[in-house]
């Protein structure tokens, strides 16, 4: 059983994961991604390395990310490409198509 801190650790680690991925797959930068969600670029430098980051502040990275903050709380049904593998490819471990992805 999971403790209390074990399960908040996991949903910024989760969150963190998805940041990353979505992040790079649009290719903004920490800047740009700042820009867009209205989050300070070191906010979201934290939270993509685990650290906390405020519910309104991961709304509003969501948000310019294009997807429901819940996704981004949730673990990935796959620990390769997240179940969101980039535009055009399939993931090798999963067999997710990027087509699947949009249906």
């Amino acid at each position: 059983m999971l403790g209390r801190s074990a399960a908040v650790d996991d949903i910024g680690e989760i969150f963190a994961r998805y940041l990353k991925h979505l992040r790079t797959a649009a290719g903004l930068s920490f800047s740009a991604l700042a820009g867009k969600s209205g989050v300070q670029k070191d906010a979201i430098l934290r939270a993509e390395h685990g650290g906390t980051v405020t519910l309104p502040n991961a709304v509003r990275i969501a948000g310019a990310l294009g997807v429901p903050i819940g996704l981004m709380l949730q673990p990935p049904p796959c620990d390769s490409c997240l179940g969101m593998p980039p535009e055009g490819f399939t993931c090798n471990t999963c067999g997710t198509a990027a087509q699947d992805v949009a249906a």
